[in-house]
């Protein structure tokens, strides 16, 4: 495949839809080495694909703040992934160490524990 503006258009058009760099190649029709070797050899790449991805970011940060108009909740889900160390939730849990002593843990919510109800997430607190 030749390298050319309208191919790259094509893929920073996906990577702002918000597809992936992989996905991106599949749908444009060029494999992900290639796309790898535009990146080394065409300086203007990378700058093109971080603009896409940031076109990404905008337009759904947008609808973020727009849902957040009628409810609380899409703001404390940004407020949450934006600034971690101060809104994102944190649980303390108990395990008991050698001779019974309780060993402190602190585990963030994270992909597979996000959106459990606290009553499950001290139940499975309780099994650790």
């Amino acid at each position: 495949m030749k390298y050319s503006k309208e191919k790259i258009q094509e893929i920073c058009g996906y990577i702002e839809g918000g597809l992936g760099y992989v996905d991106a190649c599949h749908c444009a029709d060029i494999s992900y080495e290639t796309f790898t070797v535009w990146r080394e050899k065409h300086p203007e790449l990378p700058e093109a694909l971080k603009k896409a991805e940031a076109k990404f970011k905008r337009v759904n940060l947008n609808i973020i703040r727009k849902a957040a108009l009628r409810q609380w909740q899409p703001a404390a889900w940004l407020l949450e992934r934006k600034f971690q160390d101060e809104f994102a939730q944190k649980y303390r849990l108990g395990h008991e160490g050698k001779d019974g002593a309780a060993i402190p843990l602190v585990l963030e919510m994270r992909s597979k524990l996000k959106g459990l109800p606290a009553d499950q997430l001290k139940k499975l607190a309780k099994s650790l």
